[in-house]
């Protein structure tokens, strides 16, 4: 399930480069990441590099077994399923990183799932 202009865009992805291409692409940004962590000095960005560091060692790994596909349902601006115990909506509202993120919105429950679209930034002082 993604929207159309995420669909387009991991379609292009695919086209870019074999599966050997990215794991080496993956490599590369890894080791240019564990080389900034050697020297960086803020303990937020030195946890933020870290742990982008080891998700992009987890995926370098699991892409032997993965078998790329894109998303088959698209959502443009509201998708609403009525689902056996609960309803759920996804929501499209534009862009946030990407052009096109997806929100999922429980009514009943009064529950959004935002991703990493709303962050938390620690108060340091």
């Amino acid at each position: 399930m993604s929207t159309g202009k995420t669909r387009d865009k991991i379609a292009e992805s695919f086209s870019l480069k074999t599966n050997e291409e990215q794991k080496t692409s993956l490599e590369a940004y890894i080791q240019q990441t564990e080389k900034r962590i050697e020297t960086e000095k803020d303990r937020q960005l030195l946890h933020d590099l870290t742990m982008d560091a080891a998700v992009k060692r987890m995926l370098k790994g699991a892409m032997d077994i993965l078998e790329p596909s894109l998303p088959t349902m698209m959502i443009e601006d509201r998708l609403v399923l009525e689902c056996s115990e609960r309803k759920v909506e996804l929501h499209c509202f534009g862009g946030g990183h990407t052009d096109s993120d997806l929100f999922m919105y429980l009514p009943e429950e009064k529950v959004l799932f935002a991703g990493d679209l709303v962050l938390v930034i620690p108060n340091t002082g």
